[in-house]
């Protein structure tokens, strides 16, 4: 039995909704999903799995934009998998000209070298522009630190982090105090919470200022700031 084809005006309908992509063959299309920061529950993955099988789809897609993608879906599957998905809380994305899924790498939450919530940043992100029309597709990353894991200098809008390092012994015994903490007691700047605006830094000597005395106390801290970071 022929499969009817769906008509223009059905397919032009579709196409206004960004995460869904026709494929080489017009009665077919790829579906994406919307994971800020690919980030997923393991019900939600079962979910996705279990949709994939109902609809027939033999092949899901991670992509580098940290989502995933079913394949090979029929026009008259959309509108039943659209409402499964957003059942399961993994909901068709966007790919046209708007703001496409945001990734970010795990920040503080998980790794150590991050130095600011980078997850948490992804999600306000995500609930202020996503889908967001624009005159172009905007990808948006987010790096906790200048490891780049998210590649996010080949972003559009990106957050690439400064990191601080302890200086070389040498550096910091040049410039120290008579009773200055050793080097490998002073602890690298950190935020007292999530939501601080600053980073604290250790005093690395106690010392007593006259009125209108002025004195260098070294941190042992540099901070690694390229053009364009924060």
């Amino acid at each position: 039995m022929a499969r009817r084809r769906p008509s223009n005006r059905e397919k032009s309908q579709f196409y206004l909704k960004g995460g869904i992509i026709p494929e080489i063959d017009p009665d077919y299309y790829i579906v994406r999903l919307r994971t800020p920061a690919g980030m997923i529950t393991p019900d939600q993955m079962s979910g996705i799995a279990r949709i994939a099988r109902r609809f027939g789809v033999s092949q899901v897609h991670c992509t580098t934009r940290q989502t995933v993608e079913l394949l090979h879906v029929k026009h008259e599957d959309l509108e039943k998998m659209a409402a499964a998905l957003e059942r399961n809380g993994t909901p068709v994305g966007a790919e046209r000209d708007e703001v496409v899924n945001i990734t970010s790498c795990l920040g503080t939450q998980n790794c150590k070298y991050a130095v600011i919530d980078s997850l948490s940043l992804a999600k306000k992100l995500d609930e202020k522009f996503f889908g967001r029309e624009m005159p172009v597709k905007v990808r948006i990353a987010i790096s906790a630190c200048p490891n780049g894991c998210t590649s996010e200098r080949l972003n559009d809008p990106r957050v690439s982090i400064a990191r601080f390092q302890h200086v070389s012994d040498a550096q910091y015994q040049s410039a120290a105090l008579p009773d200055s903490l050793p080097l490998k007691d002073i602890h690298l700047p950190r935020r007292a919470t999530a939501g601080s605006a600053g980073y604290d830094f250790v005093c690395t000597a106690d010392v007593t200022l006259a009125p209108g005395e002025a004195i260098t106390i070294p941190t042992g801290i540099r901070c690694e700031m390229k053009a364009g970071w924060v």
